[in-house]
């Protein structure tokens, strides 16, 4: 009997046997199969939490450097207040000061008080009206330089902070040790050439204010020439009379860079006298001039003369210069101390005198404030801060 079955179980082995092979064949391919897919969706698995953890640790290291970042961009702009601004400040009030000088006319004035034969009416009316052309002046100039310095300071800085972010982040990332950092950033933005560029923040007392003086006198000479010393004034009236001689001004202005930007030309040379001048505490010029990186020294010149040509900065200057000027207008309430209207000669001399408060340190100088404060100024200068290198705008 058991023969029989193995002689059966054999024939039909043999009967079936191409159906077994390819069944067999079937469920192999099936297993394998199987095991491909398993593998392969644990490697995708992997993969996944693979990218998981560089995201996450991408996500670490982008939140660190935007912490790194904003700590660096607070620093530059307590710079700007604490450290340039007033090494700046106290310069451009004694050279506006010396440009716009009014005690020879007020003693002039004096005298003839005391002495109405000293100088004859004509000769007097022709010194009261010289007072109130550089009152005037001398007041605009003030709001117009301290507004533009402090900007252009803040573009400087921030432009400067910048290549120095992005210098020292790129070889930290291609070298440990620190002595070779500092080697190549040398090469790259060399300290006399980050001294030489900061340098131009003295450009505008130093010859940039002679052109801004020489246009506001002339808006204001236009605006003052025919309006009489002796004319009723109201502080309504005071203010049109500042807006006239800003609105003649801008007419008439040249661009903004002009005012705190050396020419090509002359950049060296004014820029190298000017460090030498102001800043006894610096390399001396003749360490300045030879091995300066000059393509580096053209970039940020080119940068920041983008900048100050740019949409941005204009308006940004624009509400800057009415926030300021709606504080110096806070200065001549008491002025009128209830009194509808004052005689504009009466006016003169504290017209003349806020160009004083103006230009104070900024510690003590409430505009400098002002401007800071002002809700469009930090996103500008983060604008600054964050643009790419190179590019002709922001």
């Amino acid at each position: 009997y058991k023969h029989r079955a193995s002689k059966s179980l054999l024939e039909w082995f043999k009967r079936h046997r191409r159906s077994l092979l390819i069944g067999a064949g079937g469920v192999g391919f099936c297993y394998l199969l199987y095991r491909t897919i398993q593998a392969h969706n644990a490697k995708i698995l992997l993969q996944e939490e693979e990218r998981k953890v560089h995201a996450a640790l991408r996500h670490e290291a982008e939140e660190r450097t935007e912490a790194q970042l904003q700590c660096h961009f607070e620093n530059i702009q307590l710079i700007s207040d604490s450290t340039t601004l007033p090494s700046v400040l106290l310069q451009l009030k004694s050279r506006l000061f010396g440009m716009v000088d009014l005690s020879g006319l007020t003693e002039k004035l004096t005298f003839a008080r005391d002495d109405p034969k000293v100088i004859s009416p004509h000769e007097k009316l022709q010194l009261w009206q010289r007072l109130k052309i550089l009152s005037f002046t001398r007041t605009m100039g003030a709001l117009w330089s301290l507004t533009l310095l402090n900007l252009f300071v803040r573009v400087q800085l921030n432009i400067l902070g910048r290549h120095l972010y992005i210098d020292t982040a790129r070889y930290l990332s291609t070298s440990n040790e620190g002595i070779y950092i500092l080697q190549d950033l040398a090469r790259h933005l060399s300290k006399s050439c980050q001294q030489k560029y900061l340098a131009c923040a003295d450009f505008l007392h130093y010859r940039g204010l002679d052109s801004l003086i020489r246009d506001i006198q002339k808006a204001t000479d236009n605006v003052l020439q025919s309006v009489s010393l002796k004319e009723p004034c109201t502080l309504l009236g005071l203010r049109e009379i500042f807006n006239r001689i800003c609105a003649n001004f801008e007419n008439c202005k040249m661009d903004w860079s002009h005012y705190v930007l050396p020419d090509d030309d002359c950049l060296r040379t004014d820029i190298a006298t000017t460090a030498a001048i102001t800043d006894t505490t610096q390399v001396p010029v003749a360490d300045l001039i030879p091995d300066i990186d000059d393509a580096k020294l053209d970039q940020l010149m080119v940068e920041t003369k983008a900048v100050l040509c740019s949409r941005e900065f204009e308006e940004v200057l624009a509400v800057s210069y009415e926030a300021v000027f709606d504080g110096v207008m806070e200065e001549f309430y008491s002025i009128f101390d209830g009194a509808s209207s004052v005689p504009l000669a009466k006016l003169l001399p504290p017209v003349a005198a806020v160009g004083t408060f103006l230009l104070e340190h900024p510690r003590n100088n409430r505009f400098v404030g002002i401007i800071r404060s002002h809700p469009r100024v930090q996103p500008f200068c983060a604008l600054v801060y964050s643009s790419v290198s190179g590019n002709q705008g922001i």
